[in-house]
């Protein structure tokens, strides 16, 4: 994924802020990829798992939801390819600002850790789940992706 990212740590709070800059062009493919997971994961009514059509699932699901979830996914994988070029050792959870979508500009977001002390922990990130998104960001899981992103 082409993406920008600068690098900036709080001395006091130890807490280090990446600033990312990922293409317009890059959300459209997360979009089509956060459409077959749907289509592939979700329960859409009338459909066994993976049989519902694209225009079917969209529908379904909402426009919201499904830019919402390749947001996410696009986030973490920037975020998490952005960790590992920099060497910025990251342990615990990552927290991710997602910014408002404007069409045609560039997806700048932050995500901030704390860096790990010792020996290297193991950064977990805020990954999407199929489905509505109801949740508050605190409540949602971290950790490894879900089995349908791992594949």
């Amino acid at each position: 994924m082409e993406l920008e990212a600068t690098m900036k740590t709080e001395k006091k709070t130890g807490t280090t802020r990446l600033t990312i800059t990922v293409p317009f062009e890059e959300l459209k493919t997360y979009r089509n990829k956060a459409l077959s997971i749907h289509a592939k994961e979700g329960d859409v009514p009338g459909f066994r798992k993976g049989k519902a059509p694209m225009p079917r699932v969209a529908a379904h699901f909402g426009n919201d939801v499904i830019n919402e979830f390749a947001l996410r996914l696009m986030a973490c994988e920037a975020a998490e390819q952005a960790i590992e070029e920099k060497k910025a050792d990251a342990a615990g959870k990552v927290h991710i600002d997602l910014p408002e979508i404007k069409e045609g500009k560039p997806v700048k977001f932050t995500a901030s850790f704390t860096k790990a002390e010792g020996e290297a922990g193991e950064a977990e990130f805020p990954w999407p789940r199929v489905g509505h998104l109801e949740a508050d960001d605190e409540e949602k899981p971290y950790g490894r992706p879900p089995m349908y992103l791992r594949r």
